[in-house]
């Protein structure tokens, strides 16, 4: 079904999870993604609102893929939002 929604670049499914936090998910098919793991762009449209309907500074963030992503949004000013990011590096390849 989500793939039905190829006039639109992306669909982003999101929720509230408790007082100080919300999850998402992020699909993108019309450009070659059928769920992005961990969308940190995604949070430029969705910290503002969720920092207000929530009316906090900082929240927690939680990316509901099989991969999981998980981010920290804190608003900075009024125009900005610090957005920190927990990452793993993983099926990197050395060079010898």
């Amino acid at each position: 079904m989500v793939k039905s929604f190829k006039d639109h670049h992306a669909l982003i499914l999101t929720a509230q999870n408790g007082n100080d936090g919300y999850v998402l998910r992020y699909f993108a098919p019309s450009i070659g993604i059928d769920e992005d793991l961990a969308t940190g762009s995604a949070q430029c449209s969705l910290a503002p609102y969720w920092l207000s309907l929530l009316s906090s500074t900082s929240l927690k963030v939680r990316q509901l893929s099989s991969e999981g992503g998980y981010f920290q949004v804190e608003r900075k000013g009024n125009e900005h939002i610090l957005l920190t990011a927990n990452t793993v590096l993983a099926g990197v390849a050395t060079v010898d």
